[in-house]
């Protein structure tokens, strides 16, 4: 089921943050989110851990150069696991701190337990989650149809070992489908590790705004918060929060595309 909250929130279960005006509350509102991470760099290490890398270190920067972010006072602004998890068992809770989980789309990614459920539980605590399709010679990132999909639902996707270790984390198999169907709502973000240094930079900024864009939307003052806080993810909440982004994006796309002139 879904929770709808308005009020600021700071907390593990609830991470939209609403800055308050008063500068003194808003020090405070800041100093008890400390712990949080604007970005989980969600990824294959195998396939991505070079990009996740140089992503994180681009991200900080870009973050720290802005004295009015968001995130410029969280400790760790952008957590990628390799680096700052020493215990998998904290995993769930590093996810859910974050405010945005960026998902590096390499064609085995969907194959990754850890990663599914990396997924499921951003949105069971109501977190952005940006598609990026990481770009480079000799991989290509296979977008899922509905032989996949139905291959998800047999459970021929997945090892019988990861299976279990899904379902040991709460997590089953109709979940991932609402989970992955969910993600690509949106169109994904390009990487493109390999090629100049402006375009690399572009695709950055593109990306940090899309966080910041999802971030301000989900958390102004006449907006309301959705947050899924079941313990197993209901895949027909899952469908309906699919069909609303996509209604969303739609007027968006609607309002942004100029009127044809004569």
């Amino acid at each position: 089921h879904l929770n709808q909250n308005s009020d600021s929130v700071c907390d593990i279960d609830r991470t939209p943050i609403r800055l308050l005006s008063d500068p003194s509350e808003r020090e405070k509102q800041l100093e008890a989110c400390a712990d949080h991470h604007y970005m989980f760099l969600s990824h294959f290490k195998v396939e991505a851990g070079t990009e996740a890398a140089m992503m994180q270190e681009a991200f900080c920067a870009l973050i720290r150069a802005d004295p009015y972010h968001i995130a410029i006072n969280f400790e760790v602004p952008v957590f990628l696991d390799s680096e700052n998890l020493q215990d998998l068992t904290l995993l769930k809770d590093a996810v859910r701190k974050s405010h945005n989980l960026v998902l590096l789309l390499t064609p085995n990614i969907f194959s990754r337990p850890w990663c599914l459920v990396e997924i499921v539980i951003a949105l069971r605590t109501g977190n952005n989650i940006i598609p990026v399709e990481v770009q480079r010679p000799g991989i290509k990132f296979q977008y899922p149809d509905e032989a996949f999909y139905e291959r998800l639902r047999k459970g021929s996707e997945l090892r019988e070992a990861d299976i279990r270790l899904l379902a040991e984390q709460g997590v089953q198999l109709a979940d991932l489908e609402g989970a992955i169907r969910y993600i690509f709502t949106q169109i994904a973000l390009p990487f493109s590790p390999h090629k100049s240094g402006s375009i690399r930079q572009a695709e950055l900024w593109a990306i940090l705004s899309r966080c910041d864009k999802l971030e301000a939307s989900r958390t102004k003052d006449e907006g309301t918060v959705h947050i899924v806080d079941s313990e197993v993810l209901d895949s027909d909440v899952i469908q309906a929060l699919a069909l609303e982004s996509l209604k969303q994006n739609s007027e968006e796309d609607a309002t942004e595309t100029p009127a044809l002139t004569a």
